[in-house]
């Protein structure tokens, strides 16, 4: 464990910066000594979940080990063995993780075409015509790749952010007076300075960086004291005075009593504790 960032598959946690790098060996999370990431946190099972490597699909999988509390990826709780993706939030308990996974070496080089047969009757059937044909291709490649350098490079990457809202899901039934978890996330710039989050209009929560960041996450327990239809929505800035386009979703909170159809919820991640590893 550390908290420098690696160039391979590594999990993160969002408020320590804390680094466990991934390979192929099976990695255990949960409260008790044996496990691989050992996570003191009360929420957290003693043999909580297990991240496997499956070489035929060429992916990383998660499957909760009869966990009390679930595991959640992206606000959505894991049932049964789920194929997990680069950017995933990961909640046990308390504890989030932000995983990483850089694309896959491995698969590259079984991607990669044979290289080419330089001697023998293919190389005597090639026409000029087709060899002047590739190189214009090449040529055009080049100019078009040195046109987009020059203006990322007078841009500075500075874009225009987008938001997405992680939790809660649109559509989603909440009854009254359940505690919920709100969750917006923005990225697509380099230079975001504020990110902002709104109930029915009104502020309720925001995340900054005075020198801009590539990506801000807001989270903030909330509890609906009104039935009906609520909306939740999101805006992003940046230093460069770009606005995102608004996000938002929509939800139902139901009075006591009416029919309920449950929408798992991630809880309000406290203060995080410190994982150990086993070595």
């Amino acid at each position: 464990m550390s908290t420098e960032e690696t160039s391979g598959p590594e999990l993160i946690i969002q408020h320590t910066g804390q680094v466990f790098p991934l390979g192929t060996t099976d990695v255990k999370l949960g409260s008790q000594e044996d496990n691989t990431i050992v996570l003191a946190d009360p929420r957290v099972s003693p043999h909580h979940a297990i991240i496997f490597w499956q070489a035929d699909t060429n992916a990383y999988l998660i499957e909760d080990l009869g966990s009390e509390q679930g595991i959640y990826v992206n606000g959505v709780r894991v049932e049964s063995p789920r194929m997990l993706r680069h950017g995933d939030s990961i909640r046990l308990g308390n504890t989030v993780f932000d995983l990483k996974l850089p694309p896959s070496p491995t698969a590259a080089i079984a991607g990669a075409p044979p290289p080419a047969d330089l001697e023998g009757s293919g190389t005597s059937s090639r026409s000029p015509f087709w060899v002047g044909l590739l190189i214009a291709i090449l040529a055009g490649a080049t100019i078009i790749c040195m046109a987009l350098f020059i203006i990322l490079l007078l841009t500075g990457g500075k874009g225009t952010p987008t938001v997405i809202i992680q939790s809660p899901a649109a559509g989603a039934q909440i009854g009254l007076g359940n505690e919920i978890i709100l969750q917006a996330t923005a990225s697509g710039a380099k230079d975001i300075t504020l990110l902002e989050l709104r109930v029915d209009g009104s502020l309720v929560a925001t995340a900054s960086d005075p020198d801009g960041a590539s990506s801000l996450t807001v989270t903030k327990a909330w509890l609906f004291t009104t039935p009906g239809e609520h909306v939740i929505s999101a805006d992003a800035y940046t230093a460069s005075d770009k606005t995102s386009r608004p996000a938002s979703v929509k939800v139902t909170v139901l009075a006591s009593g009416s029919k309920l159809t449950p929408t798992p919820e991630p809880d309000q991640p406290t203060d995080t504790p410190t994982p150990t590893v086993t070595p």
